[in-house]
């Protein structure tokens, strides 16, 4: 579990070009877990800018890098900000 996080924060980096935020995660390794953090089926969610969910489907580099990416776009458009470019008027 540890390599696919590490895997996945280095592909949200590598696209960003730098990582703004650090989210949690819960990754589950049973379907029992899954149910009882409230999973229904997905392989992962991203919670805000602060959190991210892995089932044990999801508990892979391309599921948590793309749980994560959402948590890094979510936190650079609260800053009013996205690849440089501000997005608020």
């Amino acid at each position: 579990m540890l390599s696919a996080v590490e895997e996945a924060e280095r592909r949200v980096g590598a696209f960003y070009g730098g990582r703004r935020t650090s989210p949690r995660i819960l990754a589950c390794l049973s379907d029992r877990c899954s149910r009882r953090i409230g999973g229904g089926g997905e392989r992962g969610v991203a919670v805000l800018n602060r959190a991210v969910m892995l089932s044990p489907a999801g508990v892979d580099p391309v599921i948590a890098s793309h749980e994560m990416s959402h948590v890094e776009l979510h936190a650079r458009l609260d800053s009013g900000e996205t690849f440089g470019a501000v997005t608020r008027m």
